[in-house]
Parts: C-alpha cells; structure tokens; sequence
C-alpha cells in the first residue's frame, strides 16, 4: 500500500489527511474571502454599485479563483512530484474547491434574502465575520484560551481586511 506524503512524514495516516483537507479548505475560504472582500469593496465604491449582480461576480469570482488554483496546484504537484497521479492530491483540490465554495454559498445568502440596497454591505461585514471566525477556531483547535483565541479572531480579521484594502489599493480602485 502507497503512503500519501503527509502518512509518510508523520505515520499518523488517515488522521493526517484529514488534517491536511481541513488546511487546504480552510485556506481556500480564506483567500476567497480576502478576495472577495476586495472585489466587493471595489464595487461599493463604484458609481452606480446597484448596477451590478453580487451574484454573478461571487460566483465568478469564486469559480474563477477556484479554476485558477486547481490549475496551479495540479501543475506544480506534477513539477514536484513526477508525473504519476496521486489520489491524495486529488482528495486535496476537493477540499480546496470544497472551501471556496463554502464562501461562495455563505456570501449568497444575503443576496438572495436582501434588498439590493443593502446586500453589498451585509456580504461583505459576512466575509469579514468569515475571516473573524477562522481566526478563533484556529485559536481553539490550537488549544488557546477563548479570550486568546478572540483575540486571534479579532487579528485575523483586520489582517484579512488589511489585505483586501492593499490588494484594491495597488489595483487601482
């Protein structure tokens, strides 16, 4: 039986993987987040920020990003690891294309429930409370206190949105 890499670095096999698909997913939601926070933000600050359909460019932009990824992750585990499939990098884009998803699915909501003259502000205080959330499980599973680990949610948050306003920043909008 063949080890993925992570069983053969830890041994822990099955446990690992699961570890490693939460990471990938996790990671995903993130940088979809960031993304889309900055896509968003951008709009908002548009002329006529009704005009657009916050549907279309979430999941636009999240499919974009998601195909994107896929396509740099497939390339780069054939660059590194050979040009023999392995299931578990397979296993791993699922969990990414599982994670940006999430985001994609969670940011509708709002759309889809509210008038358009609020929708762009609640998706992205969403995206932000997203990042927020990521930030204090991180804290948890790494066994911090709750008030440590609102305090890396609180972190995580103005980093994530500190990032979004860079990425519009040097983009021009």
């Amino acid at each position: 039986m063949t080890k993925t890499i992570g069983q053969a670095l830890d041994g822990k096999g099955a446990q690992t993987d699961r570890a490693d698909y939460n990471l990938e997913a996790s990671t995903m939601a993130l940088y979809v987040s960031v993304v889309l926070l900055a896509t968003l933000a951008a709009i908002h600050n548009t002329t006529n920020p009704h005009a657009v359909n916050l549907l279309e460019i979430i999941w636009a932009t999240t499919v974009g990003l998601a195909l994107a990824h896929f396509f740099a992750f497939r390339v780069a585990s054939r660059l590194v690891r050979g040009t023999e499939f392995h299931r578990h990098d397979l296993h791993i884009a699922f969990a990414q294309l599982g994670g940006a998803l999430a985001v994609a699915v969670v940011s509708s909501i709002p759309v889809v429930l509210l008038p358009p003259s609020s929708e762009n502000d609640v998706v992205r205080l969403l995206l932000g409370l997203l990042m927020g959330i990521a930030g204090y499980a991180s804290g948890r599973t790494g066994a911090a206190s709750r008030p440590r680990s609102l305090a890396l949610g609180a972190l995580t948050l103005v980093l994530g949105v500190t990032v979004a306003l860079i990425k519009n920043s040097l983009g021009g909008h």
